[in-house]
């Protein structure tokens, strides 16, 4: 046994030493803890995801086959201008405290500064709904098409601050690194907007009430999420408000709105580009085939949710090439999947459709092929600005949403009078491929980011035995589509295994996440 103060760096190095412990080897499964800790967050966010992801397959089938692309197109229309209103209401306070309030903090900290952004976020929700309000015929006919859809723009005032405080409310736990309970409520409340909207949409056409039941799971969703946040977290805290750090969420989040306006108008102006050319119905029917190509969202938004305050927590204590690794790692089976969700979706294009939907939504079969493709560049995209988070690049990230932005709109205004869905889609999948490019060699710059040629080999192999069975099994039938997709699934996971793409430093992280999940976690380190 020995026993050094000298050359010890602190008390707990120099009481492993007096216990026999290398140093070296606690270092190593701490850092085999955090790993396990990332990837088993990253699991518990997937659940959400999986579940909306799912919520958003559900309804469209409801409201295409029951009620018609018209309607459908209505609901997008409410969808996106939400979207569009959080996009610079909300002051990207949410995204600031992903950044600001990870790691050890004082309690009273976390309360304080939570209290603030609540109440200025509800202050100008409350401002905004009044003045949809007093808008609300005009509003209706630019976004519906007819004034006497004026009701849903009052629904649509109540339903933003209430949508606003959740999404707050969530950032916080997330920042918090909190998945596990954040996933169980996000859960919770999927399942039961799609049991409100099953409900309705089974005795009623009106979409009046199904948006309605929306509002209503928002607010009980508020009122539970504020329950457990302040009786569970901060029972002696929960009056106390700050506003002293609000200017530092302020400066770091504002200058993101114009690259959250811009996220909007790369992902959700086409909706309108193609109602003001075309008709509701057709951005109902492009809006399927945007729903489906969005399927990649389920395995990237977990990621993403957990991405940044964990790659930021790396960087602020140095340990570069700790972040690297795990990035680098997270891009592998990105593309993996992402390349094998694509090519699954561009084979079962037609089918896909026809099945979960009305025969007037079969229009939108060649944009989906197109759509997949543009959103396997997006994720690409999403990766890389996360390192630009991490690294504080704002300036470049508003610069290149907004070009992007206006790339977009300017070719959706051109190509959809000309080409009309294919238009809009061909003009996404354009500015996420430009989007992905520039900021992955604009992250390169400071980390390295390598994806070795083999693996592109290993993909191309498997990705092409999973093509060729998909397209020769039965799929015209609901069951016929999920034996497909089940047995493309099967064939690409062996495919992969079998040429060497996913190795035994992989699988023994994933065994170890997944008993740690459970409770059993064991002690091999995976390098």
């Amino acid at each position: 046994m020995r026993l050094e103060f000298g050359n010890a760096k602190n008390m707990n190095e120099c009481k492993l030493q007096s216990e026999g412990i290398p140093l070296r080897n606690q270092l190593v499964s701490d850092k085999s803890d955090s790993r396990i800790r990332f990837v088993r967050d990253i699991l518990y966010s997937s659940l959400p995801s999986i579940f909306n992801t799912l919520k958003g397959f559900l309804i469209l089938p409801i409201l295409s086959k029951l009620m018609g692309s018209a309607t459908y197109g209505i609901w997008v229309q409410f969808n996106v201008s939400i979207m569009l209103m959080l996009c610079f209401t909300t002051l990207n306070l949410g995204h600031s405290m992903s950044r600001f309030l990870v790691g050890s903090q004082p309690k009273i900290r976390l309360v304080k500064d939570l209290n603030a952004i609540l109440f200025l976020v509800f202050s100008v929700e409350i401002a905004l709904g009044g003045i949809l309000f007093l808008s609300r015929h005009a509003l209706a006919n630019f976004l519906f098409g007819s004034e006497r859809h004026a009701v849903i723009v009052t629904i649509m005032a109540t339903y933003l601050p209430l949508s606003a405080v959740n999404n707050e409310f969530m950032a916080f736990l997330r920042a918090r690194r909190m998945n596990r309970q954040g996933a169980l409520i996000t859960i919770g409340k999927t399942t039961a907007q799609l049991l409100a909207v099953s409900l309705v949409a089974l005795h009623t056409s009106e979409i009046v009430f199904i948006l309605s039941s929306f509002a209503g799971v928002e607010l009980i969703t508020m009122i539970l999420l504020s329950l457990y946040i302040y009786f569970s977290l901060f029972r002696q805290y929960h009056f106390k408000m700050s506003f002293e750090n609000i200017p530092t969420y302020l400066k770091f989040g504002i200058p993101l709105i114009p690259m959250t306006l811009a996220h909007w108008v790369v992902q959700s102006s086409d909706r309108y580009v193609i109602g003001y050319f075309m008709n509701v119905s057709q951005v109902g029917i492009y809006a399927v085939a945007y729903t489906l190509a969005g399927a990649l969202g389920v395995l990237l938004s977990p990621v993403l949710t957990v991405l940044l305050p964990d790659l930021s927590d790396l960087y602020e204590r140095k340990q570069v090439g700790e972040l690297e690794t795990r990035f680098q790692r997270i891009q592998k089976y990105y593309v993996a999947i992402g390349s094998a969700t694509t090519v699954g979706l561009a084979v079962l294009a037609r089918p896909l459709i026809k099945v979960i939907s009305s025969p007037e939504f079969i229009a939108g079969t060649q944009p989906l092929i197109i759509l997949s493709v543009a959103f396997f560049f997006y994720g690409l995209f999403m990766l890389y600005t996360q390192l630009l988070n991490v690294l504080k690049a704002v300036r470049l990230m508003s610069f290149l949403w907004t070009g992007l932005a206006l790339l977009n709109l300017g070719a959706n205004i051109i190509l959809i009078p000309i080409m009309g869905l294919m238009g809009a889609a061909v003009s996404t999948c354009l500015a996420f491929l430009i989007g992905a490019v520039v900021s992955g060699i604009s992250a390169s710059r400071s980390f390295h980011l390598s994806f070795h040629p083999k693996w592109l080999a290993q993909l191309g192999v498997s990705l092409g035995f999973m093509a060729i069975i998909v397209h020769f099994l039965p799929h015209q039938s609901f069951a016929g589509l999920l034996f497909a997709i089940f047995g493309g699934m099967v064939v690409y996971g062996m495919s992969l295994k079998v040429t060497g793409f996913v190795d035994s430093k992989d699988y023994r992280l994933g065994k170890r996440v997944l008993l740690s999940a459970f409770g059993k976690c064991g002690g091999v380190y995976v390098n």
